[in-house]
C-alpha cells in the first residue's frame, strides 16, 4: 500500500511540472488536473490552482498561501485565467 501511495505522489509531481507549461486555454480545457487551492501552502510562480470546479488561477510569484489571501482577492499574486 505504501508503494501505491509513493507512486501516487510521483505522478502528482509529474503533473505539477507539466502543467505548468500549459498556456490558459489549454489549462482551462483539463480543470481537475489542477489542486485546490490551500492556505499555508508555497506556491511558485507560474503554477495554476483551482478554486472550485472551473475557476483556475495561475500563481503570479512565488509565496506562502494564507487564509485572508484568496487568489480572488489578491490579483498581486495570482491572474484568473480565462480564454
Amino acid at each position: 500500500m505504501r508503494e501505491l501511495f509513493k507512486l501516487g505522489q510521483q505522478f502528482r509531481t509529474v503533473i505539477d511540472i507539466n502543467t505548468s507549461e500549459l498556456e490558459d486555454g489549454e489549462a482551462l480545457q483539463v480543470p481537475f488536473v489542477f489542486p485546490v487551492w490551500e492556505p499555508g501552502h508555497k506556491y511558485i510562480k507560474n503554477f495554476i490552482v483551482r478554486r472550485d470546479e472551473t475557476c483556475l488561477f495561475r500563481v503570479l510569484e512565488t509565496h506562502v498561501s494564507d487564509k485572508a489571501s484568496l487568489p480572488e482577492k489578491r490579483p498581486d499574486l495570482y491572474r484568473l485565467l480565462s480564454l
